[in-house]
Protein backbone atom coordinates (compact mmCIF):
# COMPACT_ATOMS: atom_id res chain seq x y z
CA UNK A 1 0.00 0.00 0.00
CA UNK A 2 3.07 2.30 0.91
CA UNK A 3 4.04 2.27 -2.93
CA UNK A 4 0.38 3.47 -4.00
CA UNK A 5 0.42 6.17 -1.66
CA UNK A 6 3.69 7.24 -2.96
CA UNK A 7 2.57 7.13 -6.43
CA UNK A 8 -0.40 8.79 -5.16
CA UNK A 9 1.14 11.86 -3.83
CA UNK A 10 3.85 12.28 -6.63
CA UNK A 11 0.54 12.73 -9.07
CA UNK A 12 -0.82 15.16 -6.49
CA UNK A 13 2.82 16.77 -6.33
CA UNK A 14 2.69 16.73 -9.95
CA UNK A 15 -1.05 18.40 -10.61
CA UNK A 16 -0.65 21.05 -7.93
CA UNK A 17 3.10 22.16 -9.29
CA UNK A 18 0.85 22.41 -12.73
CA UNK A 19 -1.69 24.40 -11.70
CA UNK A 20 -0.30 26.52 -8.78
CA UNK A 21 3.09 26.43 -9.55
CA UNK A 22 4.11 25.23 -6.10
CA UNK A 23 3.34 21.56 -4.49
CA UNK A 24 2.37 21.20 -0.76
CA UNK A 25 5.63 20.55 1.83
CA UNK A 26 4.33 17.45 2.74
CA UNK A 27 1.12 15.17 2.48
CA UNK A 28 -0.49 12.79 4.27
CA UNK A 29 -3.13 10.11 2.43
CA UNK A 30 -5.67 7.82 4.03
CA UNK A 31 -7.17 5.18 1.70
CA UNK A 32 -10.53 3.60 2.72
CA UNK A 33 -13.03 1.84 0.40
CA UNK A 34 -13.74 4.34 -1.85
CA UNK A 35 -12.89 7.35 -0.25
CA UNK A 36 -8.87 9.29 -0.33
CA UNK A 37 -8.56 11.49 2.39
CA UNK A 38 -5.30 14.03 1.27
CA UNK A 39 -4.17 16.49 4.58
CA UNK A 40 -1.04 18.90 3.45
CA UNK A 41 0.28 20.90 6.27
CA UNK A 42 0.89 23.70 3.96
CA UNK A 43 0.09 27.39 5.52
CA UNK A 44 -0.02 30.73 3.42
CA UNK A 45 3.13 31.98 2.22
CA UNK A 46 5.11 34.94 3.39
CA UNK A 47 3.75 36.83 0.35
CA UNK A 48 0.24 35.97 0.95
CA UNK A 49 0.29 36.64 4.60
CA UNK A 50 1.08 40.58 3.86
CA UNK A 51 -1.29 40.11 0.95
CA UNK A 52 -4.40 39.07 3.47
CA UNK A 53 -4.07 42.29 5.73
CA UNK A 54 -7.89 43.19 4.66
CA UNK A 55 -10.70 41.16 4.86
CA UNK A 56 -10.87 42.14 0.78
CA UNK A 57 -7.20 40.95 0.47
CA UNK A 58 -7.74 37.82 2.21
CA UNK A 59 -10.76 37.09 -0.08
CA UNK A 60 -8.46 37.86 -3.12
CA UNK A 61 -5.67 35.24 -1.55
CA UNK A 62 -8.95 32.91 -1.34
CA UNK A 63 -9.93 33.08 -4.28
CA UNK A 64 -6.48 32.95 -5.46
CA UNK A 65 -5.28 29.82 -3.26
CA UNK A 66 -8.41 27.99 -2.42
CA UNK A 67 -10.60 28.00 -5.35
CA UNK A 68 -7.92 26.42 -7.55
CA UNK A 69 -7.47 23.30 -5.59
CA UNK A 70 -11.59 23.27 -4.98
CA UNK A 71 -11.79 23.01 -8.99
CA UNK A 72 -8.58 20.67 -9.14
CA UNK A 73 -9.94 18.41 -6.79
CA UNK A 74 -13.12 18.13 -8.27
CA UNK A 75 -11.70 15.79 -11.31
CA UNK A 76 -11.30 17.81 -13.93
CA UNK A 77 -8.04 18.59 -14.50
CA UNK A 78 -7.19 15.13 -12.70
CA UNK A 79 -9.03 13.34 -15.22
CA UNK A 80 -7.38 15.88 -17.85
CA UNK A 81 -3.69 14.60 -16.20
CA UNK A 82 -4.46 10.98 -17.16
CA UNK A 83 -4.28 11.19 -20.71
Amino acid sequence: MSKTIDKFNDVIYKIRKEVLGKDADKLHTVFTEDIVILASNEGLTQVEQCMSATSEDAEMVYLARVKPLQNMYAGDIVEKSRK
